[in-house]
């Protein structure tokens, strides 16, 4: 795994995740230990063993279940999992502490509009001026167009 120390989780359930799988691995532990000494030990007939013997069959029992980390991989799965699924805060939700963090939040998407829209209404302005030039020099065009038009009709009715 990361990193992470899954602050988030850990404010919102009031503990820690990775405590959670820690308490776990220990639990395991603790029972098979007790496995070991309280039933398997117990139940099997040792009258021929010294003491070092003894000691040596209740570790290589209680290794049994770490050995090649067997237990380590499953609690690392085991972590995976639930962090993932089980200790996930979904996304909705907002620990009551962080709820101004919205309100800024909020107010940056209301920035962000505004200045979009800013940009947009530039855009207009700079479109309804280029606009407004072509209709001048239309106008302009047009007028001049006239002004010839009437010289004509005036060259016109000279002419007869």
């Amino acid at each position: 795994m990361d990193d992470n120390l899954y602050e988030y989780e850990t404010q919102f359930l009031g503990f820690s995740p990775k405590g959670f799988v820690d308490t776990v691995y220990n639990i395991i532990a603790d029972v098979w230990t007790s496995v070991v000494q309280d039933e398997i030990i117990s139940r099997t007939p040792l009258s021929e063993l010294n003491t070092a013997q003894l000691s040596a069959m209740k570790k290589a029992l209680i290794l049994l279940v770490c050995k090649d980390c067997k237990l380590g991989h499953v609690m690392d799965e085991l972590e995976q999992y639930v962090l993932k699924y089980v200790f996930r805060i979904p996304d909705f939700l907002t620990l009551p502490e962080d709820l101004p963090n919205l309100d800024v939040i909020e107010q940056v998407d209301e920035e962000r509009q505004i200045c979009d829209r800013i940009k947009a209404l530039e855009s207009e302005i700079i479109e309804l001026r280029l606009a407004r030039i072509m209709l001048d020099d239309e106008i302009q065009n047009t007028e001049k167009l006239l002004d010839v038009i009437q010289e004509l009709e005036g060259i016109s009715t000279t002419d007869k």
